[in-house]
């Protein structure tokens, strides 16, 4: 005999077709958000990376000084009893057919560091009203850069950092679905 009503589909009970997550939702948005950030993560890092490699064949111009500071950032840093990100903060513009363009890219493999003297150190190459060669792409010129090039090491602690993220996200999601539907 089906049953019909409220609630009934095709005779199934609403509550027996879809199992009931209780308390478990928080777990499934932490699978999902650590995915999702992973994600976000990887293609910002292979974009750099690709920038990276690019910039090595960009066009170089002279360029200003605008403002260069170490900013300290509180509780960005998870590996450290401190909490704190420092980073090299320093803007520069140049002109490219006549046309003005502002910058604010050191190198594309990193410029916030553990400690302030690192971050320091990027300051004191790039003082304020200094000429500096900036580089840039030929078909984006808003594209630039300080550094071309750049170390490859760097970008590994970002990749591991992302991919431990996503296999930890999928593999939660995973238990939680398969126990929810399966257990």
């Amino acid at each position: 005999m089906r049953r019909s009503g409220p609630g009934v589909y095709n005779g199934i009970n609403e509550d027996e077709r879809w199992p009931s997550l209780g308390g478990d939702w928080w777990v499934l948005i932490f699978g999902f958000v650590a995915i999702i950030g992973s994600i976000a993560m990887i293609n910002r890092t292979l974009n750099n990376l690709r920038m990276r490699d690019e910039s090595r064949n960009w066009i170089s111009v002279n360029g200003e000084v605008i403002t260069s500071e170490v900013k300290k950032y509180l509780g960005t840093n998870p590996y450290t009893d401190s909490l704190d990100d420092y980073c090299a903060e320093v803007t520069y513009r140049y002109s490219v057919g006549g046309k003005m363009y502002s910058g604010n890219t050191i190198r594309f493999t990193g410029w916030c560091y553990l400690s302030n003297d690192r971050a320091q150190r990027d300051v004191d190459l790039y003082p304020k009203s200094e000429v500096v060669l900036v580089y840039y792409d030929p078909d984006i010129p808003e594209d630039s850069v300080l550094e071309p090039g750049g170390s490859f090491w760097s970008a590994i602690p970002l990749l591991l950092i992302s991919l431990i993220s996503g296999v930890i996200g999928s593999l939660v999601l995973i238990a939680v679905l398969f126990d929810k539907f399966f257990g």
